[in-house]
Protein backbone atom coordinates (compact mmCIF):
# COMPACT_ATOMS: atom_id res chain seq x y z
CA UNK A 1 0.00 0.00 0.00
CA UNK A 2 2.67 2.48 1.08
CA UNK A 3 4.10 1.95 -2.66
CA UNK A 4 1.25 2.21 -4.33
CA UNK A 5 1.08 5.50 -2.37
CA UNK A 6 4.75 6.58 -3.41
CA UNK A 7 3.73 5.89 -6.76
CA UNK A 8 0.84 7.95 -7.44
CA UNK A 9 2.72 10.73 -5.16
CA UNK A 10 5.02 10.55 -7.81
CA UNK A 11 3.04 10.26 -10.80
CA UNK A 12 0.77 13.82 -9.42
CA UNK A 13 4.58 15.38 -8.61
CA UNK A 14 5.96 14.62 -12.29
CA UNK A 15 2.66 15.84 -13.82
CA UNK A 16 1.94 18.90 -12.18
CA UNK A 17 6.08 19.53 -12.88
CA UNK A 18 5.24 19.10 -16.65
CA UNK A 19 2.15 21.10 -15.89
CA UNK A 20 4.28 24.27 -14.42
CA UNK A 21 6.81 23.67 -17.25
CA UNK A 22 4.75 23.53 -19.78
CA UNK A 23 2.90 26.88 -18.62
CA UNK A 24 6.37 29.17 -17.83
CA UNK A 25 7.32 27.83 -21.23
CA UNK A 26 4.33 28.89 -23.58
CA UNK A 27 4.31 32.23 -21.54
CA UNK A 28 4.69 35.26 -23.76
CA UNK A 29 8.06 36.31 -23.84
CA UNK A 30 9.87 33.27 -23.03
CA UNK A 31 9.78 31.99 -26.69
CA UNK A 32 9.48 34.29 -29.78
CA UNK A 33 5.75 33.24 -30.35
CA UNK A 34 6.14 32.68 -33.80
CA UNK A 35 5.66 29.07 -33.40
CA UNK A 36 2.20 29.62 -31.73
CA UNK A 37 0.72 32.39 -34.19
CA UNK A 38 -2.09 31.46 -36.47
CA UNK A 39 -1.39 31.19 -39.89
CA UNK A 40 -2.47 34.23 -41.32
CA UNK A 41 -0.39 36.15 -38.61
CA UNK A 42 2.78 34.01 -39.65
CA UNK A 43 2.01 35.52 -43.06
CA UNK A 44 2.61 39.11 -42.00
CA UNK A 45 5.74 38.37 -40.38
CA UNK A 46 8.80 39.04 -43.65
CA UNK A 47 11.67 37.52 -42.62
CA UNK A 48 14.54 39.21 -44.49
CA UNK A 49 18.72 38.84 -44.36
CA UNK A 50 19.33 42.09 -47.15
CA UNK A 51 20.62 45.06 -45.46
CA UNK A 52 17.43 46.63 -48.25
CA UNK A 53 14.31 46.44 -46.90
CA UNK A 54 11.60 45.71 -50.05
CA UNK A 55 8.19 48.13 -49.60
CA UNK A 56 5.64 46.82 -46.55
CA UNK A 57 2.50 46.97 -46.44
CA UNK A 58 0.68 48.23 -43.32
CA UNK A 59 -0.33 44.69 -42.41
CA UNK A 60 3.35 43.52 -42.59
CA UNK A 61 6.10 43.59 -40.44
CA UNK A 62 9.56 43.05 -40.88
CA UNK A 63 12.03 40.40 -38.70
CA UNK A 64 15.75 42.09 -39.11
CA UNK A 65 19.11 41.50 -38.41
CA UNK A 66 20.61 44.22 -36.13
CA UNK A 67 23.22 45.19 -39.10
CA UNK A 68 19.31 46.01 -40.78
CA UNK A 69 18.55 47.97 -37.90
CA UNK A 70 22.16 50.03 -38.15
CA UNK A 71 21.52 50.37 -41.94
CA UNK A 72 17.59 52.15 -41.22
CA UNK A 73 19.18 54.34 -38.45
CA UNK A 74 22.67 55.38 -39.79
CA UNK A 75 21.81 58.54 -41.22
CA UNK A 76 19.37 59.45 -38.84
CA UNK A 77 20.93 62.13 -36.21
CA UNK A 78 18.78 61.54 -32.90
CA UNK A 79 17.15 57.49 -32.51
CA UNK A 80 15.68 56.11 -29.58
CA UNK A 81 15.56 52.26 -29.79
CA UNK A 82 12.21 50.94 -27.87
CA UNK A 83 12.49 47.19 -27.17
CA UNK A 84 9.34 46.68 -26.62
CA UNK A 85 7.99 43.74 -24.54
CA UNK A 86 3.92 43.68 -24.86
CA UNK A 87 3.51 41.76 -21.83
CA UNK A 88 6.25 43.56 -19.35
CA UNK A 89 4.77 45.41 -16.55
CA UNK A 90 7.64 47.39 -15.55
CA UNK A 91 8.82 51.09 -15.23
CA UNK A 92 10.66 51.60 -18.11
CA UNK A 93 7.66 49.07 -20.38
CA UNK A 94 5.39 51.83 -21.37
CA UNK A 95 2.53 51.91 -24.08
CA UNK A 96 3.71 51.91 -27.71
CA UNK A 97 1.77 55.58 -28.38
CA UNK A 98 3.54 57.16 -24.61
CA UNK A 99 6.85 56.06 -26.71
CA UNK A 100 5.58 57.91 -30.26
CA UNK A 101 4.75 60.87 -28.08
CA UNK A 102 7.58 61.19 -26.55
CA UNK A 103 10.02 61.14 -29.74
CA UNK A 104 7.63 63.43 -31.34
CA UNK A 105 8.06 66.24 -28.63
CA UNK A 106 11.64 65.45 -28.44
CA UNK A 107 12.74 65.54 -31.78
CA UNK A 108 14.03 62.24 -31.43
CA UNK A 109 13.29 59.21 -34.93
CA UNK A 110 11.59 56.38 -32.75
CA UNK A 111 12.27 52.65 -33.79
CA UNK A 112 9.99 50.10 -31.99
CA UNK A 113 11.68 46.64 -32.07
CA UNK A 114 9.16 44.17 -30.67
CA UNK A 115 11.37 41.25 -28.49
CA UNK A 116 8.32 38.79 -29.48
CA UNK A 117 5.42 38.67 -31.41
CA UNK A 118 1.90 39.94 -30.15
CA UNK A 119 -0.83 40.97 -33.04
CA UNK A 120 -3.35 41.47 -30.38
CA UNK A 121 -1.23 43.73 -28.56
CA UNK A 122 -0.47 45.73 -31.51
CA UNK A 123 -3.85 46.06 -32.10
CA UNK A 124 -5.56 47.22 -29.03
CA UNK A 125 -3.02 49.74 -29.27
CA UNK A 126 -4.20 50.82 -32.75
CA UNK A 127 -0.83 50.14 -33.80
CA UNK A 128 -0.19 48.71 -37.41
CA UNK A 129 2.24 45.69 -37.86
CA UNK A 130 4.87 47.83 -40.43
CA UNK A 131 4.96 50.67 -37.10
CA UNK A 132 7.62 48.07 -35.75
CA UNK A 133 10.33 45.33 -36.37
CA UNK A 134 10.81 42.08 -34.88
CA UNK A 135 14.00 40.32 -34.21
CA UNK A 136 14.58 37.73 -36.90
CA UNK A 137 15.07 34.82 -34.44
CA UNK A 138 15.85 32.23 -37.31
CA UNK A 139 18.61 34.59 -38.29
CA UNK A 140 19.88 33.89 -34.70
CA UNK A 141 19.37 30.61 -34.83
CA UNK A 142 17.04 30.24 -31.41
CA UNK A 143 13.43 30.64 -30.38
CA UNK A 144 14.62 31.52 -26.85
CA UNK A 145 13.52 35.05 -26.63
CA UNK A 146 16.22 36.28 -23.92
CA UNK A 147 18.79 34.41 -25.94
CA UNK A 148 17.99 35.97 -29.31
CA UNK A 149 17.41 39.64 -27.94
CA UNK A 150 20.58 39.33 -26.59
CA UNK A 151 22.36 37.95 -29.62
CA UNK A 152 20.57 40.88 -31.50
CA UNK A 153 21.91 43.71 -29.00
CA UNK A 154 24.99 42.31 -28.70
CA UNK A 155 25.70 42.46 -32.77
CA UNK A 156 24.09 45.64 -32.70
CA UNK A 157 26.71 47.03 -29.75
CA UNK A 158 30.03 45.85 -31.92
CA UNK A 159 28.54 47.89 -34.91
CA UNK A 160 29.69 51.16 -32.70
CA UNK A 161 32.29 49.48 -31.05
CA UNK A 162 30.91 49.15 -28.00
CA UNK A 163 30.88 46.17 -25.90
CA UNK A 164 27.63 45.41 -23.57
CA UNK A 165 27.76 46.05 -19.92
CA UNK A 166 24.60 44.64 -18.99
CA UNK A 167 23.91 41.25 -17.75
CA UNK A 168 20.33 41.43 -19.46
CA UNK A 169 18.41 43.51 -22.87
CA UNK A 170 18.38 46.99 -22.50
CA UNK A 171 14.74 48.36 -23.00
CA UNK A 172 16.11 51.63 -24.73
CA UNK A 173 19.25 52.31 -26.98
CA UNK A 174 19.96 55.82 -27.77
CA UNK A 175 22.13 57.22 -30.67
CA UNK A 176 22.63 60.72 -31.43
CA UNK A 177 25.38 61.74 -34.16
CA UNK A 178 25.59 58.13 -35.03
CA UNK A 179 27.22 57.75 -31.27
CA UNK A 180 25.76 55.17 -29.24
CA UNK A 181 24.64 55.88 -25.65
CA UNK A 182 23.65 53.38 -23.07
CA UNK A 183 21.94 56.04 -20.26
CA UNK A 184 22.20 59.39 -17.96
CA UNK A 185 23.14 61.66 -21.11
CA UNK A 186 23.94 65.08 -20.27
CA UNK A 187 21.50 67.06 -23.06
CA UNK A 188 18.79 64.27 -22.77
CA UNK A 189 15.31 65.31 -21.54
CA UNK A 190 13.79 62.83 -18.96
CA UNK A 191 13.51 59.41 -20.51
CA UNK A 192 10.15 58.07 -22.32
CA UNK A 193 9.42 55.92 -18.84
CA UNK A 194 9.36 58.85 -17.10
CA UNK A 195 7.42 61.34 -19.21
CA UNK A 196 4.05 62.25 -18.86
CA UNK A 197 2.00 61.43 -22.27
Amino acid sequence: MKQILTFLGLLVFNSSCFTITNTITNTPGFYSGYKMLELADKAKVIFTNSNSLPFLSDTNMYAITASQLYSIIKNKSKVIIYFWSPHCSGAACIPIYTFKNYCVQNGYKGIIVAQYYDFEQLAAQGIKPSEIYAINQKFYKSDYCNKYVKLFQNDFLKLYNNVPIKKYPYPYLYIENNQLLFAGFKNMPTPPWRAKG
